[in-house]
């Protein structure tokens, strides 16, 4: 399996998420085809304007309102030597938060308790300056979506070029990128999906607005 040194890991998860992530078991695969992108329908019709007042836009001011939830995410990379995961899960508490992130066969766990930051990988415990932290799934992104169509349960847009994440890929151009939004009172999870077929991330979230900081 390829390895990943632990910060290296970090970066790519926080570059690609954004957010607060995670835990599970990375896996490197035998080269395979990356699966086709969630395309928009052609019936679709662009409308980046929808209101705040829909049940999407009710649901995503609500998650975005809460100050809690668990979460878990996969990063999928499509690179030529073959399919690269990245498995990640945790909880967001207000200002704590847990994140751990598993790629082959290294774990790192970030740990936000109190305002002190700890990372946790093979070499041990090492705290870092709280700004430097990582953190995973992302929200915010989630509000900067180009809607093009609004079922039940589900939204279909674009994410802008600015706001997709590089994925450690250099001077690659970014371009926008397709997203399916789930969603019910709350947003359940979300696909977004690199038109060029070079990553998928999934993303799921649950108990949102319980606490999830574990007792001292």
């Amino acid at each position: 399996m390829r390895r990943f040194a632990p910060l290296l890991l970090v970066a790519l998860v926080a570059a690609a998420c954004g957010g607060p992530s995670t835990d599970t078991v990375g896996t490197v695969s035998p080269a395979t085809s990356a699966p086709e992108p969630v395309a928009p329908s052609s019936t679709m019709a662009p409308n980046p304007t929808l209101s705040a007042e829909s049940p999407f836009g009710e649901a995503l001011a609500a998650t975005q309102a809460a100050s809690a939830y668990a979460f878990e995410a996969t990063v999928s990379l499509f690179p030529a030597s073959g399919e690269v995961k990245v498995e990640l899960s945790g909880w967001v508490d207000g200002a704590d938060r847990e994140l751990l992130v598993t790629a082959g066969d290294q774990t790192v766990k970030t740990l936000v308790l109190d305002g002190v930051a700890t990372v946790v990988g093979p070499d041990g415990a090492t705290e870092i300056p709280l700004a430097e932290a990582p953190t995973g799934p992302s929200l915010g992104l989630l509000g900067m979506v180009q809607v093009t169509e609004e079922g039940p349960g589900m939204v279909r847009g674009v994410l802008p070029a600015a706001a997709v994440p590089d994925f450690g890929q250099g001077d690659t151009e970014p371009v926008d990128a397709q997203i399916t939004i789930f969603y019910e009172d709350v947003i359940t999870g979300y696909q977004l999906a690199d038109p060029g077929n070079s990553w998928v991330v999934e993303v799921t979230f649950a108990n949102v607005g319980e606490s999830q900081t574990p007792n001292a």
